[in-house]
């Protein structure tokens, strides 16, 4: 009788090693875990820089206001006699009525720089802080 010796030997594989496999297909639980906590963390970083961004924008609107009312004031101030400028010493103007719902007011203030020169101070006041926003000087010739 003789023996068929196979070309092909089959092999077993040492203990502890694995026959080499294809990669897996999909993603364990655990990295599903770690990617939704840094999707949360970019979320939320996200939404915060939005919120800032909006209270910039309107602290940007704001100003915008109030700077567009003082330059309107002061554009009042060139129809008044230059003769009357000393009797608005004090006064304040305010951008709405009535006063207590008004943003802003501008505190006036005039008095003689030299001998024929009115000097006219403008401060722009926010009115929720009692805040000094701006200040415009100017001067005027009487005569």
């Amino acid at each position: 009788m003789k023996l068929i010796r196979s070309s092909s030997r089959v092999r077993c594989p040492a203990y502890g090693h694995r026959p080499p496999t294809k990669s897996r297909a999909g993603l364990t639980i655990v990295e599903l875990v770690i990617a939704a906590g840094i999707m949360a963390v970019l979320l939320l970083a996200s939404a915060g820089a939005m919120g800032e961004s909006v209270d910039s924008t309107k602290l940007s609107r704001n100003l915008t206001q109030g700077a567009l009312f003082l330059e309107s004031v002061q554009e009042d101030l060139t129809a008044v006699a230059s003769s009357d400028l000393l009797s608005m010493n004090g006064q304040q103007i305010f951008a709405t009525e009535p006063r207590a719902d008004a943003k802003y007011r501008v505190d006036i203030t005039t008095f003689m720089a030299s001998i024929d020169l009115v000097q006219i101070r403008l401060a722009l006041i926010d009115q929720s802080t009692g805040r000094r926003v701006a200040t415009v000087n100017s001067l005027r010739a009487i005569g």
